[in-house]
């Protein structure tokens, strides 16, 4: 379970707005932004020893969306993006970024503050119990820290915990996944720690690191 389940919460969080219906980003990619997102990524020099580079997460379908969480994004354009994983194996344990550029300023911090409500959470609560329904854990709780603002990251981020109970082993397990969400200069980026028990990296000082190349 560890090896199946740590991977596909993570990837579920990890899934910010993206191009694909009427409401989501345009893509409008370019050579240079590209380069800009890949830059900007988590990269081996930032983890201590003991990670791997793991597969790139999927950049999804679309932006999370419920009932009263239904945000317009159509009017920003999305031109350079990229992802990266790393994971622990003995610590069980996953680390995930992924980067978005915009062509200007402007449009990455209206992106962000129009993405970074309560909704999300709500949204993204529904959805992962529907993921777990399809691995057989339909008995899983799951809770959700409210998003607070995080000082000295970008121009703005906010931070959350996402946190999945499952009977497993004769024993309860609690997963659980740090999340930084980040706005610096054309970019917003997102970046998750998740593993058995307590996350091993301090996600914020991760996702400064992604800010500072952002910038």
């Amino acid at each position: 379970m560890k090896r199946l389940l740590v991977p596909a919460l993570l990837l579920a969080l990890a899934a910010p707005a993206v191009a694909g219906g009427p409401r989501d980003e345009k893509e409008h990619l370019t050579k240079v932004d590209m380069a800009k997102a890949r830059h900007a990524l988590l990269r081996s020099a930032d983890l201590p020893a003991g990670w791997r580079r793991g597969p790139t997460p999927s950049s999804g379908s679309g932006s999370e969306r419920c009932a009263g969480y239904d945000p317009d994004f159509s009017s920003f354009t999305i031109t350079g993006k990229a992802a990266s994983t790393f994971l622990n194996n003995f610590a069980g344990a996953q680390v995930t970024s992924q980067v978005q550029v915009f062509p200007t300023v402007a449009q990455a911090r209206g992106d962000f503050i129009r993405g970074a409500q309560p909704g999300f959470l709500k949204c993204l609560a529904r959805d992962l119990r529907a993921m777990l329904r399809t691995q057989g854990l339909s008995g899983a709780a799951v809770r959700m820290r409210p998003m607070t603002p995080v000082a000295g990251v970008g121009d703005r981020a906010m931070r959350f915990r996402v946190s999945v109970r499952v009977a497993a082993y004769g024993r309860s397990l609690d997963f659980v996944t740090d999340f930084v969400a980040l706005q610096a200069g054309r970019g917003i980026a997102f970046v998750g720690v998740a593993a058995i028990g307590k996350p091993p990296l301090d996600e914020v000082a991760l996702a400064r690191r992604v800010a500072t190349r952002l910038a």
